[in-house]
């Protein structure tokens, strides 16, 4: 017996697949050669080739070996007595067949094995005898021969040959990106003069924009709050719940389960659960990050709670920002308990632990237990007494846990008012990260007879709701906070800040990036904010940008809408078109797009920016792969409406993109580290919420990532990309890197500029592409999914090109004729106003008489041959002016 089965368990060409073959394949080495499914191509999918010169046939081969979509063996099976040695034969034969679709000298595909069960052997696709010869007998751990088949076929053994490839096919070459040919780093990372107008609204009023502090909520609330129908009715069932608090009475104080005694509480959450006064509840906000939950807790707090005159002395609000909060088991309870008793010290300032009568009324149950047990034998010892009753109230202080809940009877008591816990930005972790936070927050529901808020993301709380812990929550105090539309909620705060300048208003002066002076009237840089966001309103695809990058997330929104304001990209030029037309002036989409890109930089760079370059590669890599993120994005997209492994529609598990990405000739590392960067930039959502990637996650599109594959044809998103592209020809890399450094004639971030620099990068990536290693076609006889051709991105070129004749044919004549080039002319009329040339017998010029000196029309006569100087390219008169140097006979 073999190390896979009997010999007499093969009797067909199948049971040496099945039985033998895969088994050798897929086996952890020393068994096997251990390839995962990822890695084999079986018969049903591969592509047949004719082989064979005197007989020439349609053949496929039983299995393919590929590493990242190169294929590397070809293996044939035959049924036991089947001569082997032909089977040998025809995998050689399509072996080189393979060979013959890549580039001279290029031979993947170098291996082969065969085998009927009885005999295994293995060999070379240039060579006609095997090298290796294995009897079923020998195929065995310890065996000689069996250990050199392994070491000839090993996933280990093809994935050196593989890397060897690639370095024979890399060799010395380079790769260079166009701003990396500018200079320095600070050149390269050069940004123009802010928009000083946007300055101010981030300088003077980010407070409003974006508050931080309870002030600032509260006077947003007040002043710019944007209600909802859906949000307003939470209000009333959440007053319901806040009444059905009764307030205590020092006698309704007991003692429940110590903060360092937790495990009870996770062994059964369920039962404390049931325990649960039912008057102490948990309401969950449910909604996505930045989608509004803080804002409408501070309306509970500051609008709603405050218009009632039952609730609005009686409450307290304990809100703790969970940001710095530890996220460990270990640590999490003793740090909320330590919050919850710091913000209850900053909200009563007569909770002064350095004040003595305070202290004896905080822990007056003790110390009246003190001086009724023990105590009371100290009494004709005053110094031991004082001694031990110090010792009792320091360790009450020491002890956080009983501290809290002291403190929270004497707001109680003392201040007839309930303590409402909020737990805020708790939302932000991993799924891991929320559950905990959950648990927490119903164990200090527990521990401390507090009313809890919990905001959780939806993602989270969809996804987990019948399962532990979340199916302890009660449905009805779950409460979903839509957000408010993002370019409402900035009409709102600039209505508000409109206000504030009204009352407060002082002319103003401001120095514009062009360096004029502007005296400003009364709200009128506010009115250039407003025209900003109508220009936003009324451009779809910008609008578009706004909402995808930022999603649900209205803070991320606000953030983007101040860059955006602040960028040099919107110029003073527009500032004074706003003005002159009354408002009716949009700014260009050009212009925004830059704006949204770049932000304030000169050079576009993937890393500084919210939209990335779906271009963009790694020089380390074994092979730069600058369609990777193009072709993750593109998978994901054509799966979007196809429900995956959980049965939800567009979440599919990250192994099977891996396997189909393989297939297109991706390196396993590259896919996984994009799949991660994507999900940080927010175009991928990983349902683990996590950093930490698993194969097993499971991954959908967002309309962050949609956004970015609608943009492959918009032509400014190119120009950017163009930038920032890893290119190995370098000629290509200096033309672009000329012409945005302005050192080519055309202007950086013109329209013949961008236009050009599109052309270079998309004609280099379609080469690139063509010339790529994996060729699926060529292998496999269907796959669904298709190489991304850049078809849409040369039509947006193409359209730009057909849209710009008239600047491109002005651009050629300037790229012609440079400024300071001599040109030899020939004179075609003579004129009292000077002469007209031709130059080259192709272009018109003209030499004015101010340029020649003692100019005199009768010294020239026509065909006389000029030498000029080329000034300029007239576009007002389609000719060259030149200067005059001299007259050769």
């Amino acid at each position: 017996m073999s190390l896979y089965c009997n010999i007499e368990d093969l009797t067909t060409e199948s049971d040496v697949e099945q039985k033998f073959i895969i088994k050798f394949l897929n086996e952890e080495y020393p068994q096997g050669c251990s390839y995962s499914s990822m890695d084999i191509l079986t018969k049903h999918r591969i592509k047949s080739h004719i082989i064979g010169k005197t007989n020439p046939k349609q053949h496929y081969p039983d299995y393919i070996i590929t590493i990242n979509g190169l294929p590397v063996i070809v293996i044939e099976a035959k049924k036991p007595g089947v001569n082997v040695y032909d089977a040998f034969s025809e995998a050689r034969m399509y072996a080189n067949e393979l060979n013959s679709k890549h580039p001279h000298g290029i031979n993947p595909c170098k291996k082969i094995i065969a085998s009927n069960g009885e005999k295994t052997i293995a060999g070379y696709c240039d060579q006609d005898k095997p090298t290796i010869d294995v009897d079923f007998e020998d195929m065995k751990v310890g065996s000689i021969k069996f250990t050199e088949l392994l070491d000839f076929a090993s996933k280990k053994a093809m994935i050196s040959f593989h890397k060897d490839l690639l370095k024979q096919i890399r060799g010395d070459s380079k790769f260079f990106r166009p701003v990396g040919q500018i200079g320095g780093r600070n050149a390269q990372n050069s940004e123009l003069q802010e928009n000083s107008f946007g300055r101010t609204i981030s300088l003077d009023y980010n407070h409003i924009l974006i508050p931080e502090s309870e002030e600032e909520y509260k006077m947003i609330v007040e002043n710019a709050y944007v209600e909802s129908k859906k949000r307003e009715q939470h209000v009333e069932p959440i007053l319901k719940t806040i009444r059905a608090i009764k307030l205590p009475s020092i006698d309704d104080y007991t003692t429940l389960i110590s903060s360092q005694d937790t495990k009870p509480f996770f062994n059964g959450v369920e039962g404390y659960v049931d325990k649960k006064d039912k008057r102490h509840s948990l309401i969950l906000l449910v909604g996505s990050v930045g989608s509004g939950k803080t804002t409408f807790i501070r309306y509970l707090k500051n609008i709603a709670v405050d218009k009632q005159l039952d609730l609005k002395n009686a409450i307290n609000w304990i809100i703790i920002n969970m940001n710095p909060a530890p996220i460990s088991r270990e640590s999490i309870y003793t740090w909320l308990t330590e919050a919850a008793i710091d913000k209850i010290i900053e909200q009563y300032p007569e909770c002064n632990f350095g004040n003595k009568d305070f202290l004896a009324g905080l822990y007056a149950d003790k110390i009246k237990e003190f001086e009724n047990g023990v105590g009371g034998y100290l009494r004709q010892n005053k110094v031991e007494y004082d001694k031990e009753l110090y010792q009792v109230v320091k360790d009450s202080i020491t002890n956080k846990d009983f501290t809290l809940k002291c403190l929270l009877r004497y707001i109680r008591k003392n201040k007839k008012q309930e303590g409402i816990v909020v737990l805020d930005n708790v939302d932000k972790g991993s799924i891991q990260d929320q559950l905990l936070m959950f648990q927490v927050a119903e164990w200090f529901r527990n521990q401390y007879e507090c009313l809890i808020v919990l905001p959780l993301r939806d993602t989270t709380y969809n996804m987990h709701k019948s399962v532990p812990p979340l199916d302890t929550v009660i449905k009805a105090l779950v409460f979903r906070i839509d957000p408010p539309d993002l370019l409402t909620v900035l009409q709102y705060r600039l209505r508000y800040i409109y206000r504030i300048e009204k009352k407060d208003f002082e002319a103003t002066n401001y120095i514009l990036e062009n360096g004029m002076k502007v005296i400003l009237k009364e709200n009128e840089h506010l009115e250039y904010f407003k025209y900003i966001l109508n220009s936003i309103r009324q451009d779809e695809l910008i609008k578009k940008i706004f909402y995808s990058i930022t999603g649900r997330d209205i803070r991320s929104g606000i953030e983007l809408f101040i860059d955006f304001c602040k960028s040099g990209h919107i110029s003073a030029r527009d500032l004074f078109s706003i003005r002159a037309t009354g408002g009716e002036y949009a700014i260009s989409n050009f212009s925004m797009m830059n704006a949204i890109l770049r932000a304030n930089r000169v050079f576009y760079s993937d890393m500084e920016s919210k939209i990335k370059n779906l271009f963009s590669s790694e020089y380390s890599d074994d092979w730069v792969d600058p369609f990777i993120r193009v072709d993750i994005l593109k998978w994901l997209d054509n799966m979007k409406n196809m429900s995956g492994a959980s049965g939800v529609k567009g979440f599919h598990k990250a192994e099977e993109l891996i396997k189909d990405l393989l297939i297109l000739g991706h390196d396993e590392k590259v896919i996984v580290r994009e799949i991660v960067v994507l999900i940080k930039n927010k175009l991928i959502i990983s349902e683990s919420q996590s950093d930490e990637f698993n194969g097993a996650d499971l991954i959908r599109i967002s309309p962050h990532g949609m956004l970015h594959i609608y943009l492959l044809n918009n032509i400014t998103y190119l120009a950017a990309c163009s930038e920032d592209v890893l290119y190995k020809n370098l000629d290509i890399t200096k033309k672009i890197s000329n012409r945005i450094t302005d050192k080519s004639g055309s202007r950086h971030l013109s329209r013949a500029c961008v236009i050009y620099n599109v052309e270079d990068m998309l004609n280099y990536l379609k080469d690139y592409r063509d010339n790529y290693l994996s060729t699926p076609k060529e292998v496999m006889e269907s796959y669904y999914f298709d190489i991304y051709n850049l078809e849409e991105c040369f039509n947006a070129l193409d359209k730009m090109k057909s849209n710009s004749k008239v600047t491109l044919d002005i651009e050629e004549k300037k790229r012609l004729y440079p400024e300071g080039t001599e040109q030899e002319c020939i004179v075609t009329a003579i004129k009292e106003f000077g002469l007209f040339v031709s130059i080259d017998f192709e272009q018109d010029g003209f030499i004015p008489k101010g340029k020649i000196s003692n100019y005199n029309p009768e010294d020239y006569s026509i065909t006389d041959i000029i030498l000029g100087r080329v000034i300029r390219y007239s576009v007002e008169h389609r000719n060259v002016e030149l200067g005059f140097i001299e007259k050769r006979l």
